[in-house]
């Protein structure tokens, strides 16, 4: 793993907006070890709250019934004001019957001290990117001992804060003890990779809004643009997988940039725990770090440079970009429009692909580039043999074409 630190320019950063019905905006700020000691007492809610949770099995078959441990995770308020005993527990909580994932998008501090107090909200859904819902709960905390205890909650969350009531102590049950996880910048780049796809598959009009405001607008147009995105790709979107990682740290705010098994970029700027911004790519809004490198370039580098960046466009399925930057005459003679040429780079180059470049010439402004293509995992023997041919324009721009099997 790339683990990086260092200080630059600072850059701009955009708050998300809820259009979806769920609240963005964080009031109290948490420390890291909350945020992992509210998810993960959530998590461990909902996996019992599974009916085939094999912590329910043995052997034998069934050797605890899971209103017995839920019961446990209940906070004493919700118990005595919902008159909740193990036999009648099921009409006030919700049981499910596969393994579910809860994703946070809102946790703000109510209280800390004795008992922690924490209001949450999120996304529910199962390991298949389906049966999605919005879930809201209550978590009691005692830092000293590790207890906790939990609430479900129907309020909205901006009333969830004026119905809680506080607790004096948590008693220590068999399975109401939080689960510690390691807090470090490889585990937080993991989480955001992680919890962005889950919410790019099952919820886009949610993950839509964590993008920046530019960005978002200059790479899908709109939500729905980018749900149609979604659909087209969500079988490649399943497979991709966390591969590595580099964080770096500026004054206000901080950069985690994930690379999948295919180096398709995530790149997270995180102002505080959830209040984030997301770029999928480091082609649609071109950093200063590639200019100042292009500037520095030969026409050779610039034009390989600008292969780079196309290549990464196939990559991550934008067609529509790597239309755009091809030739006006080119485009429209081989392809008519962007349809027409997504058909035929899904048909004839369908896997992720890394460049290799050989020959090349320079003829009246007029770039030459020989470029060999092969998977980026290694997994896939086939490769290509693709030639480019470029003109390089003002403000980083380019055009290029390049030969098309018949």
């Amino acid at each position: 793993m790339l683990k990086i630190k260092n200080k630059e320019e600072q850059k701009v950063q955009f708050t998300p907006r809820d259009e979806a019905g769920i609240a963005f905006q964080q009031s109290i700020e948490l420390e890291r070890y909350e945020f992992n000691y509210v998810t993960n007492a959530i998590q461990a809610y909902i996996d019992y709250s599974n009916k085939n949770n094999s912590a329910y099995y043995g052997s034998e078959g069934k050797v605890i019934e899971e209103n017995e441990i839920l019961y446990e995770l209940l906070s004493e308020n919700y118990i005595k004001k919902n008159n909740i005993t193990i036999q009648n527990i099921e009409k006030h909580i919700e049981k499910y019957e596969e393994k579910m994932v809860f994703i946070p998008v809102h946790i703000k501090r109510i209280k800390r001290e004795d008992i922690s107090i924490y209001i949450a909200e999120g996304i529910v859904e199962n390991l298949n990117y389906g049966e999605t819902s919005v879930k809201r709960y209550v978590v009691y905390i005692e830092p000293s001992t590790m207890l906790f205890a939990i609430e479900p909650s129907k309020e909205k969350y901006e009333d969830m804060e004026n119905k809680i009531q506080e607790i004096d102590k948590i008693e220590q049950k068999q399975y109401n003890k939080i689960k510690s996880t390691q807090v470090n910048a490889e585990n937080i780049a993991n989480k955001y990779f992680i919890d962005f796809k889950r919410l790019c598959l099952s919820a886009p009009e949610i993950a839509y809004q964590y993008f920046d405001e530019k960005y978002k607008e200059a790479r899908f147009g709109d939500v729905e643009n980018f749900k149609k995105y979604i659909e087209k790709n969500k079988e490649d979107i399943k497979k991709y997988a966390f591969n590595k990682y580099q964080s770096n740290i500026y004054q206000d705010y901080t950069e985690y940039i994930c690379l999948d098994q295919y180096e398709n970029y995530y790149i997270f700027n995180e102002n505080k725990i959830l209040d984030y911004t997301v770029k999928l790519d480091t082609y649609t809004i071109i950093t200063d770090k590639f200019k100042t490198q292009y500037d520095k370039s030969d026409k050779q580098n610039k034009v390989m440079m600008n292969v780079d960046k196309w290549v990464q466009m196939i990559n991550n399925r934008d067609y529509t970009a790597a239309f755009n930057v091809l030739d006006s005459n080119f485009r429209n003679n081989k392809f008519g429009d962007v349809e027409e040429f997504e058909n035929y780079m899904r048909e004839n180059y369908p896997l992720h692909y890394k460049a290799q470049y050989s020959d090349y010439t320079e003829e009246n402004g007029t770039y030459t580039l020989d470029i060999l293509l092969t998977d980026v995992t290694g997994k896939d023997n086939e490769q290509k043999q693709i030639t480019a041919i470029m003109q390089l324009k003002d403000n980083y721009e380019f055009v290029m074409s390049f030969n098309v099997e018949e």
